[in-house]
């Protein structure tokens, strides 16, 4: 069997692989259901280039592009709690 991962972002900023089990699909949104909790960060560009605990600069997908602090990049997102 294949296997589905993610690069969760840890506290520190490194990356890590997390194994997780997919759900539902919509669209370009698919649900995740296990491996991950409410909160979490995952990397969503550039995951080709990750290694395990390398260093990462994280800009949320929700931010607008200028804002302080923030390049607008969109590289990654958070987990939310599914309704």
């Amino acid at each position: 069997t294949q296997m589905t991962y993610a690069w969760l972002v840890k506290p520190d900023s490194s990356v890590a692989v997390q194994k997780v089990t997919l759900g539902t699909t919509e669209g370009d949104h698919t649900e995740i259901t296990s491996g991950m909790k409410e909160g979490d960060v995952v990397v969503m560009t550039g995951v080709d280039k990750l290694q395990d605990n390398a260093k990462v600069t994280v800009h949320m997908a929700d931010e607008k592009p200028g804002a302080p602090g923030t390049s607008g990049n969109g590289a990654a997102h958070r987990k939310r709690k599914s309704s």
